[in-house]
Parts: structure tokens; sequence; C-alpha cells
């Protein structure tokens, strides 16, 4: 067992610290949220990165949905795998590349998405009242481009 005189715990009020907690606070708040629609977070990741797309009359393949999302191509693979058995997207493979497949939403998984979306755009409001969310973004947008 370590000596407790050579143990330090983080300090609480570092950027660091406090990012880490009020990630875990929003994704458990989200998580929960979602969870009554039997979606996961990264389910919920996806089918809205699809969404997006959709907003835009774009098919995307299965690989511009994994970068749009930040995700692993083949947890995005398996995930998505998942969500066609529930009905909620299709894959299709492109004509011209057997190894791609475009994913489109299905009406069933439409309605799930834009039900989720709406509750966690209200759970955003609540969450995020007491600041001024575009600057908030804004300098977690300077943190991210900063460091990638």
């Amino acid at each position: 067992m370590p000596s407790t005189s050579h143990f330090v715990l983080p300090a609480k009020n570092t950027p660091g610290w406090m990012l880490w907690q009020v990630g875990n606070l929003w994704q458990r708040k989200v998580g929960y949220i979602i969870s009554e629609m039997d979606l996961t977070s990264v389910q919920f990741l996806l089918l809205s990165t699809i969404y997006r797309f959709e907003i835009l009359n774009r098919k995307p393949t299965q690989n511009e949905v994994a970068l749009n999302a930040g995700a692993d191509k083949m947890m995005t693979s398996s995930v998505l795998r998942s969500l066609e058995k529930k009905g909620w997207v299709t894959r299709t493979v492109l004509e011209n590349d057997n190894r791609a497949k475009v994913i489109c939403l299905t009406t069933k998984g439409r309605v799930v998405i834009l039900e989720a979306i709406e509750k966690v755009q209200e759970l955003s409001k609540i969450f995020f009242s007491s600041i001024d969310k575009d600057a908030l973004t804004n300098q977690l947008n300077k943190i991210l481009t900063h460091n990638s």
C-alpha cells in the first residue's frame, strides 16, 4: 500500500478536472434521457450524424458517418449493424464499390432520433442555462483546434 505522504490528490479547480466532471455529468444525464428510447450514447451520436447528412440531402457512407461523428470505423460498423437490426437504418452497398455502404435512416429511425434530439435539446437548455453557451462553445473549439 502506498504511503499517504507521497499520495497527492488532483486539484479540484483545474480546467482538466472540471472538464472531466462536467463531461461525465453531461454524459450521465444524456444517457438517462435517451435510454428511455432504447438508445445508447453511441447510437444517438451515429443516428444524429446520419440525420445531419439527411438535412443536407446527402446519403453518407458508413466511413463518412464514422468520420463526421469522430467515431472508430469498426465500432461504427458494429453499432450500425445493431441499428439496422432494430429497423432504424438501412445499409446499402454502393454500386461502384462493394466495400462501401450507404447509410439511410428509416422512418422508424427518423422518429426515434428526432424525439431524442428534442429531449437532449431540452436538457441542454436547462444544463447550460447558467452560462453563456456561445462563449463556452468558442472556448472549447479553441482547445480542440489548438490540440488537434
